[in-house]
């Protein structure tokens, strides 16, 4: 009978992840979708997150991204790693302070087993997709819309939405953001695990995932 470790005792009674825990996971913003994604990650027990994100938390991020009060004005990816690493004991993630640019994104995303992309803007989004087909690195393209919609999508087809000029702060809400960052984590570890690649949109006024 495998050990498992009582930290991850539900997770392990599921399904076996000690295949997959040291893989690689490379994501792509920090704020409401990947901060909260890498917490799902971790909790699971994922051990390896590189975070790439160049923002500073502030205070209109409390209500849907995974800070504290006490955080406002500190970098999300540091805080976030140093955070997972309190949640789990186990989860080592590497942050990037940078912004991630066409010019680096090659040596950012390098190594990744897959790649979580959670920009906010077509210009990120888009560095990060052409460095993922030069790398031949599996990425998950999500985001979130302000008509109450969360779109998950594999690299292939994937189009990247243009940027519609919304000030910040802008409307989100924390259900669609659970939701949708939830899933996302799912979709990564299933890849792992299986190689699956399925594309889903989340609806929030009608509670319901629906395969693309």
């Amino acid at each position: 009978m495998r050990e498992i470790d009582r930290r991850f005792l539900h997770e392990e009674l599921y399904r076996d992840l000690s295949p997959i825990r040291e893989k690689r996971v490379v994501i792509c913003g920090c704020e409401a979708l990947g901060g909260w994604a890498a917490v799902h990650l971790a909790k699971m027990g994922m051990q390896n997150l590189v975070l790439i994100d160049d923002d500073e938390v502030r205070e209109h991020n409390l209500g849907t991204q995974p800070f504290r009060l006490q955080d406002v004005g500190g970098r999300k990816a540091m805080i976030l790693a140093n955070d997972l690493y309190r949640l789990t004991g186990t989860c080592k993630a590497a942050p990037i302070t940078r912004r991630l640019t066409a010019e680096n994104a090659e040596r950012f995303l390098k190594g990744a087993a897959v790649v979580l992309e959670t920009f906010d803007n077509a210009g990120s989004r888009r560095a990060v997709q052409k460095a993922c087909l030069r790398l031949g690195i599996p990425c998950l393209h999500a985001g979130m819309s302000g008509e109450g919609t969360g779109d998950l999508h594999w690299e292939s087809g994937y189009v990247i939405p243009p940027d519609v000029g919304l000030a910040d702060p802008y409307p989100l809400g924390l259900v669609l953001v659970n939701l949708t960052s939830a899933l996302a984590a799912e979709l990564i570890v299933r890849f792992l695990l299986t190689g699956e690649k399925r594309n889903y949109l989340v609806l929030r006024d009608d509670l319901r995932i629906v395969e693309k």
